[in-house]
């Protein structure tokens, strides 16, 4: 069918002009013919290579509150095929939360720490008062003794008088000298605990256990009981509180020592100092060693460099799985045991081999320690 080209009217079949517009059909015909209901096929697909496709970008990171728990679904989700890896926030997501009986043991979440900073150095706030609670202890202690440091002067000149003034002397000291010893392990239980030392909660424990000692075999007193009970509070803060256990029982940090070689420690520190006191306490006796006899002079002098080696001993274990101090530490606490196995009697003897066994069965028995010591053959 012919249509005219100029205004595209139906053009009737051998026409001459264009019934509508009037052109003449031979100017402005056009022979275009349109096929009604006519659908031009789809061009053929050709297949595509793998290869050939550009790389797919990685899905944009899914934003998630801070601190919000994913569920597992979406945990699975939110990895790409290609292997790529969650972003910060999510690998930084909290652990599930333990069972209810588990987690008042756990300690509180990372982050929450309770923190005090003295003098440049950082600490858990329940840490930082118990050893603030032992330092003034020492301090009132040197202070309520005040009346008596000013006779240590007269009690060293009466020792180098007649017998009488000596003995008399000597004894006073030796009370002078044990209020000293206390006062040092208090002290010395302060710097510890503020350090973040495990082995400070030990002498903690020591203090506490001979002030109960004390309480129930001698006549009490309202001071000695105060004292008690702030030391056994002291006690309870530093292993029940879940801060202060975080610190005190990390496995990482002070040469990730395990539980029986700060057992160990404790125990020798204690004993040892002991020994290094009644040590000194005793010097005074040199004077009449031909009457004291060989035994008292081999106890001075051994017994002094076995207390001194011990504590060194004691000290390097804190930095590292150091052998030569364990050998070292063992013979040193079996030197005072043996002495006083030979000139003691009764509980004396059975006290001392408890603790010589409580300080060398955990360093050479026990699996953790082996396993921190390296030996071979050490389980796990």
């Amino acid at each position: 069918m012919n249509y005219c080209g100029a205004c595209g009217e139906k053009l009737v079949p051998e026409a001459r002009f264009c019934g509508e517009c009037g052109i003449a059909v031979g100017a402005w015909a056009s022979d275009v013919r349109v096929e009604e209901n006519r659908v031009d096929p789809l061009p053929p697909i050709r297949p595509v290579s793998p290869a050939t496709l550009p790389p797919a970008a990685p899905p944009p990171p899914i934003q998630r509150p801070v601190g919000q728990q994913p569920s597992a679904a979406a945990s699975s989700e939110e990895g790409t095929p290609n292997g790529v890896a969650l972003n910060d926030m999510e690998k930084q997501s909290p652990a599930p939360a333990l069972p209810p009986a588990l987690a008042r043991w756990a300690g509180p979440p990372l982050g929450t720490q309770r923190e005090i900073t003295v003098g440049g150095r950082t600490q858990v706030l329940e840490v930082a008062i118990v050893a603030a609670v032992h330092a003034v202890a020492a301090l009132w202690l040197l202070i309520a003794l005040k009346d008596v440091w000013v006779f240590i002067p007269d009690l060293v000149r009466a020792l180098f008088a007649d017998e009488f003034s000596f003995v008399f002397a000597w004894v006073l000291l030796i009370v002078v000298l044990v209020l000293l010893y206390v006062v040092g392990l208090l002290a010395y239980c302060a710097y510890l605990l503020f350090k973040g030392e495990p082995v400070g909660r030990g002498l903690a424990a020591v203090l506490c256990l001979t002030l109960t000692m004390l309480q129930f075999t001698q006549a009490r007193s309202t001071s000695l009981t105060l004292i008690w009970l702030v030391s056994a509070a002291c006690v309870a803060v530093l292993f029940l509180s879940p801060w202060a256990r975080r610190i005190l029982d990390r496995p990482v940090g002070f040469a990730g020592r395990p539980p029986s070689i700060v057992l160990s420690q404790t125990l020798a520190v204690s004993y040892l100092s002991l020994v290094a006191a009644m040590v000194v306490a005793l010097l005074p006796g040199l004077r009449f060693a031909g009457d004291a006899g060989a035994g008292f002079v081999a106890f001075e002098l051994f017994g002094g460099a076995a207390a001194a080696t011990g504590l060194l001993a004691a000290r390097r274990l804190s930095a590292e799985a150091d052998r030569t101090a364990r050998v070292l530490l063992s013979i040193s606490i079996a030197v005072p045991a043996v002495f006083n196995l030979i000139s003691g009697s009764g509980a004396g003897v059975a006290t001392g081999l408890g603790i010589a066994a409580g300080v060398v069965v955990p360093l050479w028995a026990l699996p953790d320690a082996r396993r921190w010591f390296g030996d071979t053959g050490a389980a796990g």
